[in-house]
């Protein structure tokens, strides 16, 4: 009976140490901080150019590699990323949104690489090719310049819109500031995200109001902010980083993010080239990391992804399929 009951001890000792070894070699197969001095990393950029050059500084100063970046409109930077596809001049992505990075994936301009960190990221918020990962996200909002409002509808009561469809409101006729969907991701996603949670013969009728209310078609969602800013505009359609980010210096804003809102992202795709791949899948790791996505609070005014679970997946901008149909109904309202 002693001899058993020895065996069993033994047996248990040898399952703990088994236990024990299997995760050390785990955690022993977390690579070391790679030295990439002499590597150089080319970035396209859809993002604040503040915050694309906080976004590489970090990176340079954990992997000692230099870089450039040229920021460009989303759907610029889509046709010079597929007008280069058989010469890519650039390594990174960084996509204002997600519709930006499917529509990369599906023309083959952005190459597979599942992360090790990419459990970080809720399925929602990646590719199922495993092409693009996002690394925040930012729900679209309106951006009100109460003043200015006040100024221009001069004795009118002052409505205060809710809703986007509150913006179809005639008195906004000529106050309201849009981003251009033909060039603004923003746009884009914004009537796309319209024409999902209302239907094409619904979002006709909406966008068709707006549109006719609208007083300047802006290239970026965040030239917009800007233009309400001035008080040139007193309403605008923009992402809600964007206006945080300029809610800072501004004490006039009156922001409005309705309850059935779209959320996008800003995400990362690495471009299919032969070279530059290992600083590039590094650089995917890097900007999903626990410790980067803790930093992004210091600089960014976008949610980051590890943190943003307060969304619906009904409402994540998403119509990639129907892009042609959409952009059609917009340019015809």
């Amino acid at each position: 009976m002693k001899f058993k009951n020895k065996n069993i001890i033994i047996i248990l000792i040898i399952i703990s140490i088994v236990i024990l070894v299997s995760f050390y070699l785990k955690n022993s197969k977390k690579k070391s901080v790679e030295d990439f001095s002499g590597e150089h990393l080319v970035v396209y950029s859809c993002l604040r150019g503040e915050e694309t050059k906080a976004i590489l500084e970090l990176f340079k100063q954990k992997y000692n590699c230099s870089y450039e970046y040229i920021q460009l409109p989303t759907q610029e930077a889509i046709a010079r990323i597929k007008d280069e596809k058989d010469s890519p001049k650039a390594d990174v992505f960084l996509s204002g949104t997600g519709e930006g990075l499917k529509d990369l994936a599906k023309s083959n301009a952005i190459k597979k690489y599942i992360s090790e960190n990419d459990e970080n990221v809720p399925d929602a918020f990646k590719g199922k090719d495993g092409k693009w990962i996002a690394f925040e996200a930012h729900p679209l909002s309106i951006v009100i310049n109460k003043k200015a409002l006040e100024n221009q509808l001069g004795n009118e009561k002052t409505p205060i819109p809710t809703n986007f469809k509150d913006l179809t409101n005639p008195k906004y006729k000529g106050k309201i500031a849009m981003p251009n969907p033909l060039t603004s991701g923003t746009g884009y996603s914004f009537i796309s995200y319209l024409d999902r949670l209302l239907g094409d013969d619904e979002y006709r009728k909406v966008i068709s109001k707006i549109r006719d209310n609208t007083g300047i078609l802006s290239t970026r969602g965040y030239n917009v902010v800007q233009n309400v800013a001035s008080g040139e505009y007193p309403i605008g359609i923009s992402y809600l980083n964007n206006i945080k980010f300029m809610e800072k210096t501004i004490s006039d804003f009156i922001v409005i993010t309705p309850k059935d809102t779209g959320v996008d992202i800003h995400g990362v795709g690495i471009i299919n080239k032969a070279t530059n791949t290992k600083v590039a899948d590094e650089f995917v790791d890097f900007i999903i990391s626990n410790n980067f996505q803790e930093k992004l609070k210091e600089f960014s005014t976008s949610i980051p992804i590890i943190k943003y679970n307060d969304y619906e997946d009904k409402y994540l901008i998403q119509n990639l399929d129907n892009k042609e149909s959409v952009i059609k109904i917009w340019e015809n309202s």
